[in-house]
């Protein structure tokens, strides 16, 4: 029974299929009589190849040496993607050459090693059998068969790390003669010659653009024209031309004028008097989702002075210019009819405020306490208080009164600045340096009258 070995190749499977995809290799082998021995050569490229290039070799019982060539005749060309079938010398006396007719037969005997020689580039390009190893694993050609048996390549070989395993991962085996059989049993033909691929497209972004090989980035507005490679999925350079908008930076400002005590948001944070600056980020609201810049810069107003001279029981508010409307305090802040100077002089105790409008910002003052109105100095001639209106002392002269007495001075608020019991000095002297200008009152008990009297500051 004739016994076929591997051979180790040089060239590698490329994307699935034979490493010989760029050239010819073996499709198939015929191991039938003397006459009807033959290799299919198979030619996967996209042109035809001129067999002239192209010698085939064997090597008997696995010896280095050949031990004899075939070539073809001058001009023998293989078309592409088709399959061309030595065989006796006798079918096939165009295609050989002349010297190497008595060859044709006794190269494919099956206990030989044939290969596929590329003459130009002195590569071996594809064998069946096995060269100087020792044949003892041998894979046995067919079963029992002896002659008509027939070796179609597989489609989904790959190269292993000292030869090829030939047999279940390489060639499919057939007991028959399958000659002429690659339309039958056809091996996956070898993916197209990889070439260059051509694109393009057009793509618009908001403020910089990096093409897909990673080595250019365009940022300056406007519309660009871009060429750009990469490779495609054969290896081949995949070729593109690229339309590439940039989209100008979106910018805004925001100016808006407010009052000293109001604040604005903006995309989320809070811009007052003191925050008045900044920048803010707005995402994705642009054309093509680009976001916009907005630069803030507040026109904040003078703030009011909401402060009041208390010179009981009038009130004045320290601000000028401005429009004015007192309120009472004591009544919900109601609006007291008429009441729109500076000044207002209350009628009755209590307290009040004033709300203050300048252009288009309102402020309120404090409630402030009045609490003078009604009060009648009773005359007591035996006490003499001096001088008033003070800058900083009050001497009370007692000198006319024979009992001890009590006294308290209050701001007008109610707040107790000085207070005694039972003094029986004549002259009493009380430091005022430490309070602020305003009304203060001043009441004094003896054992028989209670008398209040009003201090002013100035």
């Amino acid at each position: 029974m004739k016994k076929i070995f591997s051979l180790i190749l040089t060239a590698i499977c490329i994307n699935g299929v034979y490493s010989q995809c760029n050239s010819l290799f073996f499709s198939e082998y015929i191991e039938g009589s003397s006459s009807n021995k033959a290799i299919e050569i198979y030619n996967p490229t996209s042109v035809a190849i001129d067999l002239t290039n192209y010698t085939i070799a064997r090597f008997n019982n696995g010896n280095t040496t050949a031990s004899g060539t075939l070539t073809f005749a001058t001009g023998t060309m293989i078309p592409p993607g088709d399959v061309y079938i030595t065989g006796n010398a006798s079918a096939n006396a165009a295609i050989l050459a002349a010297s190497d007719i008595t060859d044709a037969i006794t190269y494919y005997n099956g206990d030989d090693a044939i290969i596929l020689y590329n003459n130009i580039t002195n590569d071996t390009l594809d064998a069946i059998g096995k060269i100087g190893i020792d044949p003892g694993s041998s894979w046995t050609v067919g079963t029992g068969a002896t002659n008509n048996t027939t070796l179609v390549r597989k489609n989904n070989i790959t190269q292993g790390t000292t030869d090829w395993a030939i047999g279940a991962t390489q060639w499919d085996v057939f007991s028959t003669d399958m000659t002429d059989s690659l339309g039958a049993h056809s091996i996956i033909p070898c993916a197209a010659p990889c070439t260059n691929t051509n694109s393009s497209f057009a793509i618009t972004e908001c403020t910089s653009y990096i093409v897909p090989s990673g080595d250019e980035t365009y940022t300056t507005t406007g519309t660009h024209t871009v060429a750009d490679t990469i490779p495609n999925h054969c290896g081949s350079d995949s070729i593109m031309a690229i339309t590439v908008t940039i989209l100008p930076v979106l910018t805004g400002n925001n100016n808006t004028t407010i009052c000293a005590t109001e604040s604005i948001l903006i995309n989320g944070n809070t811009y007052d008097a003191t925050t008045s600056t900044g920048t803010e980020i707005f995402t994705n609201i642009g054309p093509n989702n680009c976001d916009s810049t907005v630069t803030v810069a507040l026109n904040v107003l003078a703030s009011i002075d909401i402060s009041l001279t208390n010179t009981a029981p009038t009130l004045t508010a320290n601000q000028t210019g401005a429009n004015y409307q007192w309120l009472d305090c004591d009544n919900g802040n109601a609006i007291i009819t008429n009441e729109t100077g500076n000044s207002f002089t209350a009628a009755i105790n209590g307290n009040y405020a004033v709300e203050i409008t300048m252009g288009s910002c309102i402020d309120t003052s404090a409630c402030t306490n009045i609490a003078t109105v009604g009060i009648d100095e009773i005359e007591n001639k035996a006490i003499s208080i001096y001088p008033n209106p003070t800058k900083n002392l009050i001497n009370i002269d007692l000198r006319n009164i024979q009992d001890a007495i009590n006294y308290k001075l209050c701001s007008i608020e109610g707040r107790i600045i000085d207070e005694q019991q039972n003094v029986s000095e004549k002259s009493i002297l009380i430091e005022l340096s430490n309070e602020s200008n305003g009304i203060y009152l001043l009441k004094i008990e003896t054992n028989s009258s209670f008398n209040v009297y009003k201090i002013i500051k100035r």
